[in-house]
């Protein structure tokens, strides 16, 4: 279990650090698992409304199409999960609003490794160290 401060997912392997506050890791097929944390200078005052954008504009730039969106609850918080591919690729994702924070998990690759399974367990092992703060 990687633990960044802010929050705690399992990876498959050590991940490393990608950007600020982003995290990597590969397992040996090459499917990419990545999570980051930012703060929100403007919070949205509807969590929905922010996650259409956000869906909207990774659906753009990949220059493909969206499989799926809906909307859950993830330790109480508004969250949003959305699978798109761009016919090679494919992309599942899940977005998480924690008041200033916004939480983003990625689960990325090619079309043929692609495995619902392992995305749910991914995303599913996220978990905010302090939710509020």
């Amino acid at each position: 279990m990687f633990d960044s401060g802010r929050f705690a997912i399992l990876m498959p392997q050590p991940p490393r650090p990608a950007a600020n506050s982003q995290w990597v890791s590969m397992d040996p097929q090459g499917r990419a698992y990545n999570a980051s944390s930012g703060y929100l200078t403007d919070p949205p005052k509807k969590a929905q409304d922010y996650f259409d954008q956000t869906v909207e504009t990774a659906v753009e730039g990949t220059h493909g199409r969206l499989l799926y969106k809906k909307y859950l609850k993830v330790q109480g918080l508004p969250a949003c999960e959305f699978k798109l591919t761009d016919g090679k690729h494919v992309v599942g994702g899940r977005l998480i609003l924690d008041k200033t924070w916004v939480y983003i998990l990625e689960f990325a690759t090619d079309n043929k490794s692609f495995d619902t399974s392992l995305m749910k367990k991914f995303f599913d092992s996220f978990h905010i160290n302090e939710p509020g703060k």
